[in-house]
């Protein structure tokens, strides 16, 4: 669609701020209207007009694209130096640690790697310093060969740049681990705060239990009646809210004295 314009796609995407692409004017009412009647009456794909083909979306890639200026391989894999141009200053890392071919007349042992990522990392960086030492040294005796000592500083840190990406899978990896661990904990958390609740309502609800059978203490619940009083006068005119509102009152001291 976009190499239909003068320039070519090319243009259109290594811009750090492209331009809208130019189709964006085709996204109107009438052909969005008009691509859902052909789309209604099965309109085959190659039969619609040239103005309703851009609000179809193209086929998703399946080995490479272009996003702003720079190409994606599908699968999204690392490429090497030597694929992008770049001189690789460091052996591929081993996958593993293999057992030594010298074997001992008693024991056999095992060498260590000599070209793992982190002894890597630790001879490039090495190397960054020297040659950060000697462009200081060309700068201040003879400057005109701090451009080829520039450029030895740029592979250096490419090559740490890209020995360091290589650990991208492995990071994103063990952080999916420790967000998942954290989930678990978090459950594990509610569900101990839940039991601990469930407890204290159960012993809250066993007490109220308790003082409701024994009546709270409230007059004419327990120990006598609401129909009369120690001294003997009728109590029958005693209000019925008054009443429940003495026992609420204990009730709720009860609860504020368990919570």
């Amino acid at each position: 669609m976009a190499s239909d314009q003068p320039n070519g796609p090319t243009s259109l995407v290594s811009s750090a701020f492209p331009p809208p692409p130019p189709f964006y004017k085709h996204f109107t009412p009438e052909n969005i209207a008009a691509l859902k009647h052909h789309q209604k009456i099965g309109a085959p794909h190659d039969q619609l007009p040239q103005e309703l083909h851009y609000l179809v979306p193209p086929p998703p890639p399946d080995a490479s694209y272009r996003c702003f200026g720079d190409t994606w391989q599908i699968p999204d894999v690392l490429p090497s130096l030597p694929q992008m141009g770049i001189t690789q200053l460091y052996e591929d890392p081993s996958p593993s640690a293999g057992p030594s071919t010298s074997v001992s007349t008693s024991t056999s042992t095992t060498a260590p790697p000599s070209n793992t990522r982190a002894l890597s990392l630790l001879r490039l960086s090495k190397s960054l310093l020297l040659s950060y030492l000697e462009l200081l040294s060309y700068l201040s005796s003879n400057p005109t060969r701090s451009s080829e000592k520039l450029q030895d500083l740029r592979t250096i840190m490419i090559n740490m740049h890209h020995l360091i990406n290589e650990y991208r899978p492995h990071q994103a990896r063990e952080t999916l681990i420790l967000m998942m661990e954290e989930q678990v904990e978090k459950c594990k958390k509610e569900r101990d705060e839940n039991i601990k609740a469930k407890e204290t309502v159960r012993s809250v609800l066993s007490v109220l239990e308790g003082m409701l059978e024994s009546g709270l203490g409230v007059p004419g619940i327990a120990g006598g009646s609401l129909g009369s009083t120690g001294n003997g006068k009728d109590t029958k005119g005693m209000s019925t809210d008054v009443a429940t509102k003495s026992r609420d009152l204990e009730m709720w001291q009860v609860l504020d004295g368990l919570v």
